[in-house]
């Protein structure tokens, strides 16, 4: 999404939510508020609101887009809806750009028969599959040089064994990672090189597995970017 941000010229205008477990009314009312505008009572008034909002900001030349993380959570009465909000002029002018981000499990919800008005709107599709394993070490050297480290910190038995661990999933790679470089500067028995034992991920898998726990109860998180 950063990359997304990074790559938008001037005249955009971003819409982050990622509380996608709302009813209809509700989610509609969150992204009211984060436009800066006053939520209204029913579904309905929210909906012109919102509307009314898109329609107002082409005049200006800024063009919204509201990109809904963890789409794959989405109420059905949400998904059953959507596809009307990018409806102006007759259907014929798309003023306001939806972006759905989430795991594999949303391309099952579009693929149902319910949802083919939804999905035969979306233009674009983008698949982030699992990482190779010749790819993984490379992956975790750019990330460390992101972070300001330009020496190696895992040995290729320690990237082998993390990347078996993760079966190549960005996020987990990311996790076991970070909680691998975290035991080692605990740990004085710890080698720099973060020699990883078998012993070594299965503690840092459980560690991952608690904070998939605590993210899937994150607080919502909606806001608003000017470019």
């Amino acid at each position: 999404m950063k990359g997304i941000v990074r790559l938008l010229k001037e005249g955009y205008r971003l819409t982050y939510c990622h509380n996608t477990t709302l009813g209809r009314r509700d989610f509609y009312r969150q992204i009211c508020t984060a436009l800066n505008l006053s939520p209204k009572a029913t579904a309905a008034a929210v909906f012109y609101e919102i509307t009314t909002h898109v329609t107002e900001l082409s005049r200006e030349q800024v063009r919204p887009v509201l990109i809904i993380d963890e789409a794959h959570l989405l109420h059905q009465d949400v998904l059953d809806h959507l596809h009307i909000l990018g409806n102006y002029g007759w259907d014929s002018s798309p003023l306001l750009t939806i972006m759905l981000i989430g795991l594999p499990e949303l391309e099952k919800l579009l693929s149902l028969r319910r949802n083919r008005s939804l999905s035969s709107r979306i233009s674009r599709r983008f698949r982030i599959g699992s990482l190779r394993s010749e790819d993984t070490g490379e992956y975790i050297r750019a990330r460390l040089e992101v972070a300001g480290c330009i020496r190696e910190l895992f040995s290729a038995d320690a990237i082998a064994l993390i990347h078996e661990a993760a079966e190549g999933t960005l996020r987990d790679l990311d996790r076991l990672a970070d909680n691998a470089i975290r035991h080692a500067a605990i740990d004085p028995q710890n080698s720099p090189a973060l020699r990883a034992s078998a012993e070594g991920i299965s503690r840092v898998r459980l560690c991952t597995t608690d904070h998939v726990r605590r993210d899937r109860g994150a607080p919502f998180l909606c806001r608003r970017i000017d470019l």
